[in-house]
């Protein structure tokens, strides 16, 4: 357990990094080749959401920070999790917001929020790294803006 919180706020601290930096390091590890069995799993989910939301608080980025430590620790242990980033009202003059949330096998995974992922039903593609872009678009977004 000792281990695990202190590898929780390692990534802790490099979620802080990548958000500030504007996820131009934004890169997961490869998938290790055993994966975890069910329930050892679950017990890791529960334990890394405790530790992250004591330190996220009331952030307005917890998603952020309790789905991308979540996301390195289960690829090192074998799950091919999927890290998704959601944005709607993003370009000039918008008021960005956004969502994270991890998925498996193209089903949402840990999702404990009130915003749910199919807020952002337009996908825009993968970095090749675990991570995908999704966006809200529609009238008066920057992205259809752009497209139309």
């Amino acid at each position: 357990m000792f281990f695990l919180f202190c590898e929780t706020l390692t990534l802790l601290l490099k979620a802080v990094h990548v958000r500030r930096n504007g996820g131009a390091s934004l890169r997961l590890p490869p998938v290790a080749e055993e994966p975890i069995p069910l329930e050892a799993r679950e017990k890791l989910i529960a334990r890394v959401n405790r530790i992250t939301s004591f330190f996220s608080g009331q952030s307005r980025h917890a998603c952020w920070y309790r789905s991308f430590p979540l996301a390195v620790l289960l690829r090192r242990r074998g799950l091919a999790v999927q890290l998704n980033i959601g944005l709607m009202g993003f370009g000039p003059g918008q008021n960005e917001r956004g969502h994270c949330w991890l998925s498996l096998n193209g089903e949402v995974l840990n999702e404990l929020d009130d915003v749910s992922s199919a807020a952002y039903p337009d996908f825009l593609g993968e970095n090749g790294l675990g991570v995908a872009f999704w966006v809200k678009t529609g009238q008066g977004s920057y992205m259809s803006s752009r497209l139309g």
